[in-house]
């Protein structure tokens, strides 16, 4: 090899004396020596060239490595600049995401606050509800058909007389219903829960003091998907006062009913009496004029019982005359009254006295009175009323002679009570009834006389007035007679 610096050879350096001349022995050693250096540079150099050559391999493989790694870094790169855009778009969608969540949020709040709103409204729905069913005292009920389970309101616990508040079942709940109503209300729940009809009912309940109370009932059955009652609710109201007074109402009507038709039958009887009795009269007047000609012309011309036979023809036609003379008197009480007009009792009792002088002075009565008020009446008949009343104590007088005091006051401010004492046989109470029974006699007509329709005459005066008449007596001390007249006819 050549050095790269002078352009020498080596062996010039090494030997500068070889530019002259030597000995062959010399040279040849020398050239020895310089085969073998340069046989070792060679053999350097070859080793030499083996590690660049390796180096030179060394640094290829490091190239592709590098360019492999190149290629990996770009590849990541590539991956990392991926994974960025995804991230950014993933950031974008979180962004999208949190304004959407936010949104949501935004609207779950306001929807919570609605909800919020409506909640308190369904209370507040529910409180007015809960006021209103105690202030219409309704009570409620809830029944669980699964479990067989009732519960309720604490009206509903009142309404049914029920002293626990423990939950009750169907069955007990049925024996607190009236016997009578339980297989009706037992059927119509039935009905209820299987074909749907409406449950609206009416029954009594039975309390434990056993006072009986009357309950309106209406409630419906609520089902599942598949069409079976799961269970049932509803409500109850006492009604009690509404059945008494829809009760009172038909007896009333029926009563009125009633009184329309006895008035009606006592009208056609009244009227056919007026009419028999004034249609007998002509013939019973020719009976008695031809029996009293008989007696006068032929008494003592035939023997004593044709003369007893007349006498009993004679006295039974004179009493049929009484008779169906105080009949027409009581028809016409109610058919030819005159108008109600203001009268006064004092006058009507004065004239009363006045028809009874002779019997007062026969019998030594004496009459006192009050001062007497006047009153809406029909002064002939109030007349006739005084007149019987005071009669009839002349006639069953005791043994000292009559006394009879008429008084009257007011009651309360829509009436005037008479009374009628006198000092006469007195009645026993249990004829206080019949006395005012037409044609009812409580002595026989050997001991006194009279048809036995004068008090019934005067009852039916006193309500014609719209009044009554009645009678406070014991036997020996003498009886007071009452009538009572309206303030105002």
């Amino acid at each position: 090899m050549t050095d790269r610096g002078t352009g020498a050879s080596p062996l010039d350096t090494r030997h500068p004396a070889s530019l002259h001349p030597r000995e062959p022995l010399l040279e040849r050693t020398w050239l020895e020596d310089a085969q073998r250096a340069l046989l070792n540079i060679l053999e350097d150099s070859g080793a030499e060239r083996a590690r660049l050559e390796e180096a030179q391999r060394a640094v290829l493989n490091i190239l592709d490595d590098f360019s492999n790694e190149k290629a990996h870094l770009q590849g990541t790169q590539r991956a990392v600049l991926n994974i960025l855009d995804d991230f950014s778009n993933e950031k974008a969608h979180l962004q999208e995401t949190q304004r959407a969540v936010l949104n949501i949020l935004e609207d779950s709040e306001a929807e919570r606050a609605r909800l919020e709103e409506a909640q308190r409204a369904v209370l507040n729905s529910e409180e007015r509800l809960r006021m209103a069913a105690e202030g219409a005292e309704i009570g409620t009920w809830f029944w669980n058909i699964q479990r067989d389970e009732i519960s309720w309101s604490e009206k509903f616990r009142t309404l049914f007389g029920l002293t626990s508040n423990t939950t009750l079942t169907y069955k007990a709940i049925l024996q607190v219903i009236h016997p009578d109503d339980r297989q009706r209300i037992d059927q119509s729940v039935k009905n209820t829960l299987e074909l749907g009809v409406p449950y609206d009912m009416e029954y009594r309940v039975v309390w434990p003091d056993s006072s009986v109370h009357w309950i309106a009932a209406k409630g419906r059955a609520h089902r599942n998907p598949e069409g079976v009652a799961v269970h049932m609710q509803g409500i109850v109201m006492d009604v009690t006062e509404r059945k008494r007074a829809q009760e009172a109402q038909k007896h009333d009507e029926a009563r009125e009913r009633r009184s329309v038709e006895l008035k009606r039958s006592n009208d056609d009887l009244q009227q056919f009496a007026y009419i028999a009795a004034h249609d007998l009269q002509e013939p019973l007047r020719m009976i008695a004029s031809y029996t009293q000609l008989l007696a006068q012309r032929y008494k003592g011309r035939l023997d004593s019982d044709a003369d007893e036979f007349i006498a009993y023809a004679v006295d039974g036609a004179h009493r049929m005359q009484l008779l169906i003379g105080a009949l027409l008197a009581y028809c016409r009480v109610g058919t030819t009254g005159k108008e109600l007009l203001e009268t006064s009792s004092e006058a009507a009792l004065e004239q009363a006295l006045l028809n009874l002088q002779g019997a007062l002075e026969e019998s030594g009565g004496e009459v006192t009175h009050d001062p007497l008020p006047t009153v809406i009446a029909d002064g002939a008949q109030l007349v006739q009323l005084f007149q019987n009343v005071v009669g009839n104590a002349i006639k069953y007088r005791s043994a000292e002679p009559p006394r009879v005091h008429v008084s009257a006051k007011k009651n309360g401010s829509n009436e005037w009570i008479f009374s009628m004492r006198d000092n006469g046989l007195g009645i026993d109470p249990k004829y206080f009834e019949k006395i005012f029974v037409m044609f009812q006699r409580l002595h026989g007509r050997e001991k006194f006389s009279g048809t036995g329709i004068g008090l019934t005459l005067c009852k039916k005066i006193a309500e014609r007035h719209g009044g009554r008449m009645w009678v406070e007596s014991e036997p020996g001390k003498g009886s007071t007679f009452y009538f009572a007249l309206p303030e105002r006819g």
